[in-house]
């Protein structure tokens, strides 16, 4: 989370953390000889974050014809869910939806 912290406490940006009920944080101080670590007594939770996708084709700077086939390709990333399963991806169009999977 943070390296050369000065002073006697630390905000967490639980932002970029992944969500989980029983969270635990563990303490790694270290003065470039001695080391020595602490973990929690307790859990606590952190909110679950939702996936972020994104279009990755067409590319944004490819002018598209109506007269030609267009090819969509996707993917999204996941802070608790590492891997996201194809069928969790659907295209759509206001409230058509016309696909399935990454592409």
């Amino acid at each position: 989370m943070a390296r050369d912290i000065q002073g006697n406490s630390y905000e967490v940006d639980t932002t970029v953390l992944p969500g989980g009920e029983e969270a635990k944080i563990r303490i790694i101080a270290t003065d470039g000889f001695n080391t020595t670590q602490d973990d929690s007594d307790g859990t606590f939770s952190v909110t679950r974050k939702a996936p972020e996708a994104y279009i990755s084709q067409p590319n944004a700077d490819i002018p598209l014809c109506s007269t030609r086939a267009i090819s969509f390709q996707g993917d999204a990333s996941d802070l608790e869910d590492q891997s996201i399963p194809d069928a969790a991806f659907v295209w759509s169009y206001g409230s058509t939806a016309f696909g399935t999977g990454r592409k």
